[in-house]
């Protein structure tokens, strides 16, 4: 697995994609470093943390070993992030994440079935909004925006879950 480089306002990764015939464990390093004490400090698979750690001391820096399983396609990034603001990190609270390595596992594609429903859910809650509104300059100005979320409703199908 490749190193990780993570910094509070931004983050940097190699960007790469992995193929394996088969579920396996593979061995982690992961790097910090930040201007302000970091919380918590994660590798996160398909959305879910699978190794946590905590910076030592001043909690700016750490350089962690592991080993974690991939059981199946998906994807992984590395975040950071704070329970609280910073005055030093012009944001809600300090926070970076590694763009994604994707996996592929057993020539398997990835799939989420629970976010897909999440997301289509999510779109139809904002077209109901959209609808339900009336301060639209005309009725087409209305009937323009309702569309946008739908256009990402259509070709959802079991197949891409």
């Amino acid at each position: 697995m490749a190193p990780y480089s993570v910094w509070t306002s931004t983050a940097s990764i190699r960007v790469m994609r992995l193929h394996w015939p088969s579920r396996r464990h593979c061995r982690t390093h992961a790097s910090l470093r930040s201007i302000v004490p970091i919380d918590h400090f994660e590798l996160i698979f398909n959305g879910r943390v699978i190794a946590s750690h905590r910076p030592d001391g001043a909690r700016t820096q750490a350089d962690v070993n592991g080993k974690v399983e991939i059981p199946a396609s998906g994807w992984l990034v590395l975040r950071a992030w704070n329970d609280h603001a910073d005055p030093k990190v012009q944001d809600i609270y300090p926070y970076a994440s590694t763009s994604p390595i994707y996996v592929t596992v057993d020539r398997q594609a990835p799939r989420s079935p629970e976010d897909a429903t999440y997301f289509v859910s999510w779109l139809d809650r904002v077209i109901a909004g959209a609808t339900a509104r009336s301060d639209y300059n005309s009725a087409a100005g209305k009937a323009e925006h309702a569309a946008i979320p739908e256009r990402g409703t259509n070709g959802v199908s079991d197949e891409a879950c």
